[in-house]
């Protein structure tokens, strides 16, 4: 009976943990700086074109994660850079749960 209240309470006060890791992610989502935002996307050719918003931090090679609500829904990274604040970002394979998702619109942050 003893181990198993112990265990009980191990496993209580790993869920809060993980509890406050997750509300503080979702905080530190939602307060990162738009860096950039989707104007266009080419599903058939696999790329986003998106408006730099702070091009002082955003270089060639920039990765940056799609904001959605309080989560990441995937990463983009900047593949070439144009005049104007224009670029074009491809998709980071492997970071679109459930398939890649991007739509104009999406605001694109650092993801960490």
């Amino acid at each position: 009976v003893e181990i198993a209240t112990e265990e009980a309470e191990w496993a209580l006060e790993h869920s809060v943990e993980r509890q406050n890791q997750d509300r503080a992610r979702a905080r530190f989502i939602k307060d990162a700086i738009l860096m950039a935002r989707v104007t266009e996307w080419s599903p058939e050719n696999g790329f986003a074109v998106i408006e730099i918003l702070r091009p002082d931090l955003v270089d060639l090679n920039t990765e940056l994660g799609i904001r959605r609500n309080s989560g990441i829904a995937g990463r983009l990274q900047i593949s070439q850079m144009y005049e104007g604040g224009k670029a074009i970002a491809d998709p980071v394979p492997g970071t679109f749960p459930g398939g890649v998702s991007v739509m104009p619109g999406d605001e694109l942050i650092v993801p960490e």
